[in-house]
């Protein structure tokens, strides 16, 4: 079966260039967003996701292993030999998305505006969020190597995540203002803008026959190897939510950073010697995102604000009394802990109402 991802863009989504711009869609840096939501979906279900920029995986076969594949008969038998054998060397995101010595298992095709016409082409920065257009980006799917049922289960789950929730792509680190007129397009400067909010969809909806015990035994495989998580990378468990405002000033105060005078009237804010690591870890640094994504109303057609972010998982002491890997965020949330969700209950809540419609 064919499939297509559904995009709507609610803000500019910033999928940037080599020239540190952005002035169309990139599907490299679209696809890469999607990687990375997918290897913290991966770590939530206990099984191994490389983080491809610290020593990634990489498909090594040893010539007994090519032998092997090379004695079956058909083209299929082949694939299927091969298919085995790579599940066991590299993990869950490597074998969908590509790692050095396997080749994507999909690719995306150029942009085609929803009832249109069929002429791809660029998705310009400018348009997207002119009249909330819908664009639809053909899934080709690599020969002999179909999309499995659980991973489009995974995939579909995350574009829900991300359009009810979520964001992607580039620029999501810039914090709302507390100044709302600054969060405007109309505010010269553009530097609280939001980025990376649109709505995903998979089509056809993948099937609802996929269960908890299906999507295990496609990660059974996965799992015999002896390599671990690490804890500070994003894992969709430690993940949490909420439809609230958080401002630049709010945020600062959070991590425990202060503005100071440089340069005449420029002011920049660093961290206080009250800062402890844990608050320098979630706020970030020049290189390092910052683990908070907080979004406002003012330029997208979203009905209310929206904030994600990640903690550390549970290895990591959050404080000398309490190994709760939600410790931080409890105590630094400035709105009532009721607002907050998690992302593993999203996770069971989706499953539930998967299983539901059969």
């Amino acid at each position: 079966m064919s499939y297509q991802i559904k995009l709507t863009p609610l803000s500019r989504i910033w999928t940037g260039d080599r020239a540190g711009e952005c002035r169309d869609f990139r599907m490299t840096g679209f696809k890469g967003s999607l990687r990375w939501w997918y290897e913290s979906l991966i770590r939530a279900m206990d099984t191994y996701g490389c983080d491809p920029t610290e020593n990634g995986c990489i498909l090594e076969l040893t010539n007994r292993e090519q032998q092997e594949v090379d004695k079956q008969g058909s083209w299929e038998e082949k694939c299927n030999t091969m298919r085995d054998l790579v599940k066991q060397k590299i993990c869950p995101a490597c074998y969908l998305f590509g790692c050095t010595g396997w080749k994507s298992r999909f690719g995306l095709a150029g942009a085609v505006q929803e009832n249109s016409g069929t002429v791809p082409g660029l998705i310009k920065l400018e348009e997207q969020t002119e009249t909330q257009k819908t664009y639809l980006l053909p899934i080709l799917e690599r020969t002999g190597f179909p999309l499995e049922e659980a991973e489009l289960f995974l995939l579909d789950l995350l574009f829900s995540f991300i359009s009810e929730h979520g964001s992607i792509c580039g620029r999501m680190t810039l914090k709302p203002s507390e100044e709302s007129f600054k969060n405007k397009d109309t505010y010269s400067k553009q530097s609280h803008n939001n980025y990376g909010l649109c709505s995903l969809k998979l089509d056809p909806v993948p099937s609802d026959n996929i269960t908890v015990t299906d999507i295990g035994n496609f990660l059974r495989p996965f799992k015999e190897r002896e390599k671990t998580n690490h804890r500070e990378w994003a894992d969709f468990r430690y993940f949490w939510y909420a439809n609230k405002l958080l401002d630049r000033e709010q945020i600062n105060t959070m991590v425990n950073r202060e503005p100071k005078k440089i340069q005449g009237n420029k002011e920049i804010y660093e961290y206080s010697s009250a800062a402890t690591p844990m608050d320098r870890w979630m706020g970030g640094k020049q290189g390092i995102s910052k683990k908070i994504f907080a979004f406002h109303t003012m330029d997208t057609k979203l009905d209310s604000p929206r904030v994600w972010g990640y903690v550390m998982g549970p290895n990591q002491q959050y404080s000398e009394t309490n190994p709760d890997p939600f410790y931080w965020i409890k105590c630094k949330w400035p709105h009532t802990i009721d607002t907050l969700k998690w992302g593993a209950d999203y996770v069971v809540e989706f499953l539930k109402q998967r299983e539901g419609q059969r």
